[in-house]
């Protein structure tokens, strides 16, 4: 159910800083963009079916045990209040108890790398793992989708490695490839799928060094998420180091060329360096946007829209930058940010705060919240051991998952 959540920028940082994956950086050596990124072909990419290791649903028997440091749960997606997903480093698991256990679903092959990769968990049965090749990460993947709960999976091989995956429904996804930053600069491309990732169509690529890259999204600037709303409108979130300029980009015909968003930053702020935080839709008019500024003082700041994105309302409050965001629905949101938890009923016109009686600090590196009152978080201790916690109360009090 957390399809849409603003994790899907916190999954693809995680990818691209680690395993010398080129993350963004703010200075360096200028973007050098791939140039052997193989074009998609009209008959595009034969799937060969990958098996994963026989588990039967009825007598299924937790694999791993999050006391071991190297099966630690480094992000959840919950559909309900018993069944989610999770990643470990090198894991794709899968719970029906609410966090209490956890079972090994991965696909059966040996050559996952650590990190695994890029997920896409749709339903509690439809996902998929993009799977790098590290030695050529910016023109080869593999593809794993399972429409079974991860019993079995099918693999394909891609012309990208990573980047910002997302699928509206079983058949529709889009991709953000990855294609080298450096400089402040980052070279992506736009591919679709319409056949639940068995073919990818190239849509566009800034990418200079190619015939026919598109000018209309700059390789200036770090690309951090694509947000699709169907299948033509789409928004793409990032950085760019100049004062009083927010990275925002919308696409009308399917990611073929893009344009930038207008938005009115606070009064006060017009030299803030701004950084994307999140975007969230809710069907295909009204959503939400979390930026970060950074000036004298620095503060995280909300928008709202109520016509898919032509126009964009400032909310009212302002908190402390990073943390988390996550809206559950047009009306309900979470933040989580300096050790507290605020919750609105009211599209974030106003808020109240909830100080948990378990301190997290800054500890906290994932949340997840189904309703008002059912959530989880992933939060460091001491040993840099990650912990799942479980609260039932609108996160007064925590308890953890496996003790």
């Amino acid at each position: 159910m957390r399809a849409c959540r603003f994790a899907v920028l916190i999954l693809f940082l995680f990818i691209t800083a680690c395993g010398g994956l080129n993350p963004p950086k703010q200075s360096g050596q200028v973007v050098t963009p791939a140039t052997n990124v193989p074009e998609p072909t009209s008959k595009g990419i034969t799937p060969t079916t990958v098996t994963a290791t026989a588990l039967n649903k009825s007598t299924l028997t937790p694999t791993i045990s999050l006391e071991t440091t190297s099966t630690e749960l480094v992000s959840i997606s919950m559909f309900d209040g018993s069944n989610g997903w999770g990643l470990t480093e090198t894991q794709v698991v899968r719970t029906t108890d609410a966090g209490t256990t956890w079972m090994d679903f991965s696909p059966d092959i040996s050559d996952l790398g650590d990190p695994i990769g890029t997920p896409y968990f749709l339903t509690e049965e439809i996902a998929w793992l993009l799977a790098p090749d590290f030695e050529e990460y910016f023109s080869r993947g593999t593809l794993y989708s399972t429409n079974d709960g991860g019993l079995n999976w099918t693999s394909v091989t891609t012309p990208f490695g990573g980047g910002s995956l997302t699928f509206l429904d079983e058949k529709n996804g889009w991709i953000m490839a990855d294609l080298g930053a450096g400089a402040g600069s980052q070279a992506v491309a736009i591919y679709q799928t319409t056949d639940g990732g068995r073919s990818w169509k190239l849509k566009s690529t800034n990418d200079p060094t190619r015939q026919g890259a598109d000018t209309t999204l700059p390789l200036g600037g770090l690309k951090y998420a694509l947000v699709p709303l169907d299948k033509n409108t789409a928004f793409i979130g990032g950085v760019v180091y100049a004062p009083g300029t927010v990275y925002l980009f919308r696409s009308d015909d399917g990611g073929l060329t893009w344009k930038k968003v207008p938005m009115v930053l606070p009064d006060g702020t017009e030299e803030a360096g701004v950084s994307f935080k999140g975007l969230q839709f809710f069907g295909k008019t009204y959503g939400f946007l979390a930026l970060n500024l950074s000036a004298s003082d620095q503060k995280l700041i909300l928008y709202e829209t109520q016509d898919g994105g032509d126009h964009w309302t400032l909310l009212p409050d302002e908190y402390s930058p990073g943390g988390r965001v996550e809206f559950l629905s047009a009306s309900e949101g979470v933040i989580y940010n300096d050790g507290s938890f605020w919750f609105t009923q009211d599209a974030g016109q106003t808020w109240s705060m909830i100080q948990p009686e378990k301190e997290f600090g800054e500890s906290l590196t994932d949340m997840d919240f189904i309703d008002k009152d059912l959530g989880w978080v992933i939060a460091y201790d001491d040993s840099n051991t990650h912990i799942l916690f479980r609260t039932t109360d609108g996160g007064r009090s925590w308890v953890p998952e496996v003790k």
